[in-house]
C-alpha cells in the first residue's frame, strides 16, 4: 500500500512537518480509544466509590461492636474468582465439576507417584492418649506464644482474639 506524503506547515513558518493522513487517522482512533478507556475508568471508580459508601453507612448503623466487626471483617474479603481452565483441546471449560475434575487430574498427573502407594508413614507410631488433661498454666503459656498477624485455625478464631480476649 501507498501511502500519500502531505505536507503541512505550522504557525510559526519555521518547522515543517510532514505526516501520512493514514497515520493521523490511526493517531485521531488511539486518541478516541485512550479517551474511551479513561471514562471506562473514572466510571468504575465512582461505583468504587459508591460501593464503599455503602459498605460505610452499612457500619455506621451499627451500634454493637460485635456486627460492626463482621461487617468489616465482609469489606475486606478478597472476592473469589472462578478460575479459567482450558482442556487439552484450548477449549474453555465453565462447567465448576468439570473445572475441578480437571484441576485434580493435573495435579494427579504432576504430583502422584504409584511406586510410592504401598509405603505406609507413621505405621509404627500409635498415637498415645493425655495421661492428665491440660492445665490453666500450660494452657495460657501456649495462648501466649501465639504469633499476631497469622491465619484463623480450621475453627476461624483469630489468635489475637484468643490472646487478648481472656
Amino acid at each position: 500500500m501507498l501511502l500519500k506524503k502531505h505536507y503541512v506547515f505550522k504557525k510559526s513558518h519555521k518547522q515543517r512537518k510532514t505526516f501520512y493522513p493514514e497515520i493521523e487517522e490511526l493517531s485521531n482512533r488511539q486518541k478516541q480509544i485512550r479517551l474511551i478507556l479513561h471514562q471506562i475508568e473514572n466510571r468504575l471508580n465512582e461505583l468504587k466509590s459508591a460501593e464503599l459508601d455503602r459498605m460505610a453507612d452499612n457500619i455506621e448503623e451499627f451500634k454493637d461492636n460485635i456486627k460492626m466487626f463482621k461487617a468489616l471483617k465482609q469489606m475486606n474479603r478478597k472476592r473469589y474468582e472462578t478460575p479459567t481452565v482450558h482442556d487439552a483441546n484450548g477449549k474453555m471449560i465453565s462447567n465448576p465439576q468439570d473445572v475441578y475434575d480437571a484441576i485434580k487430574t493435573h495435579f494427579e498427573n504432576h504430583f502422584h507417584k504409584p511406586e510410592f502407594e504401598d509405603l505406609k508413614m507413621f505405621e509404627s507410631e500409635v498415637p498415645k492418649a493425655l495421661t492428665k488433661p491440660a492445665t490453666l498454666d500450660e494452657t495460657r503459656k501456649a495462648i501466649n506464644k501465639l504469633n499476631n498477624n497469622r491465619a484463623a485455625g480450621y475453627n476461624n478464631i483469630l489468635p489475637e482474639l484468643l490472646r487478648y480476649g481472656h
